[in-house]
Formats: C-alpha cells, structure tokens, sequence
C-alpha cells in the first residue's frame, strides 16, 4: 500500500513538474499568461503580463529611456537621477583602471574621445600621467553641474600620501553618457601614513 502511494506521488510530481516549465517557454507577444504584472524574458525581449480588457496577455516590457534623466541639458546643478548615473559611469571606469582592464575602461570614454585616441593610447596615458587613478584608495563625489552642454563632475581621489581633486568632462549624446576627460585641479592636503 505504501510502496503504491509513493510510486502515485512520484508519477503525479513528474506530469505536474514540466508544465511550469513549458508555459515559460511557449510566452510571446500577445499569447496568453496566467498572472499580472509577472515577468518572462524571451531572447532579448522582457514580457510582461498585462490584463488588456477581461484577458491576461504577454506585451513587450517598455524600458524606460535614459533621456528621462537626462533630457535637454540645462545649465545649473546636476539633478539626484543624473548624479547617480555619472557616480555610477565615473566608479565604473575608476575600478577598471584600477584593475588595468583598458578595454573596460576605455568603453566609458566618449564616442568623441575614442574617435581620436585609441585604447592603447588611453592605456598609455593613464599609465604614464594619471597614476594615482591606477593607486587610488578611494574617492568620493563632490559638485556636479551642467554647462553648456557640458557634465562637470568633481571628484576627490585619494591615495596613501595624498588627496587630488579631479575635474571630470562628460558628455551626453545619442542616449550615451561618455567621459571626454579628467584633470587634476588642486591638491587637498596630505595625509599622515
């Protein structure tokens, strides 16, 4: 009797277990879903279940466009959403210079930048000038302001025998946040090792 009830459960968990399985895979635009608001990643494409009058069905998922945050750029202070994402795109190149990973860091520069400097040149640059962004033991994020169409971000780099504060040149074309430049601006006092 009870070898009879566990084989039943066993063969009832194997017919129940793929159809979770097969009802993810067979989502497509406009094919019926099960429940609101759930997400299917098919390929490249996000779905999203969507009640669309008295049926549930799969729509494309709409990103949300970084022109939101960034729009016309107008003279003034950054806003908190720009901030973040120029923290985030400056931090990013930071740690992979840090790390010497130039292809990475050079993927954050400008379409400008790159269009007349090539990575082994940037690598060559950094190395040769800009070691204290190779050495840095930390940096912190001060002013950010637009002008002109130009991102302005300053940044305190520190290493173990000084802080820089460094003036960061950004861009924002064709939906794409680019670093055009960095330049040290003035030494902050020196620490004691």
């Amino acid at each position: 009797m009870k070898r009879t009830l566990v084989a039943s459960l066993g063969l009832l968990l194997m017919v129940i277990a793929p159809v979770p399985a097969q009802a993810a895979s067979s989502a497509k635009v406009g094919g019926k879903c099960l429940k609101v608001n759930s997400v299917n990643k098919v390929g490249e494409q996000k779905l999203i279940c969507t009640k669309v009058g008295s049926k549930l069905i799969w729509k494309t998922q709409k990103r949300t466009p970084a022109v939101s945050t960034f729009g016309e750029l107008r003279d003034g202070p950054c806003s908190k959403s720009q901030l973040t994402l120029i923290s985030r795109h400056v931090s990013g190149q930071l740690s992979a210079i840090s790390k010497r990973d130039w292809k990475s860091a050079y993927s954050f520069a400008a379409k400008s930048f790159q269009a007349s400097i090539s990575e082994a040149e940037f690598a060559m640059i950094i190395e040769s000038s800009y070691g204290l962004l190779i050495s840095n033991k930390g940096f912190a994020f001060q002013e950010c302001a637009i002008f002109n169409g130009e991102i302005m971000q300053g940044l305190v780099i520190q290493d173990d025998m000084q802080e820089i504060l460094y003036g960061y040149q950004l861009s924002y074309i064709d939906n794409r946040l680019g670093i055009v430049g960095a330049r040290a601006l003035a030494e902050g006092k020196a620490t004691s090792v």
